[in-house]
């Protein structure tokens, strides 16, 4: 799945498009917070962490509809 590095604002909320394919827009300045996009277009805010020792661990928050 790629990942866009770019700051998450208000514009960049309203330009994601279903492009085919799950993406990852990840923020610069706010570590482990992101959107996903799924292929058709649905968006869900989520946090990427980690436990000391422990594996990768992505947590969904909710819907970009629920959020906004």
């Amino acid at each position: 799945m790629p990942a866009i590095w770019e700051r998450i604002t208000q514009t960049t909320l309203n330009n994601l498009k279903a492009t085919g394919f799950t993406y990852v827009t990840k923020d610069n300045d706010l570590n482990g917070f992101g959107i996903k996009v799924t292929a058709k277009g649905q968006a869900t805010y989520i946090v990427v962490a980690r436990i000391k020792g422990g594996r990768t661990t992505r947590i969904t928050q909710g819907g970009f509809d629920t959020l906004r």
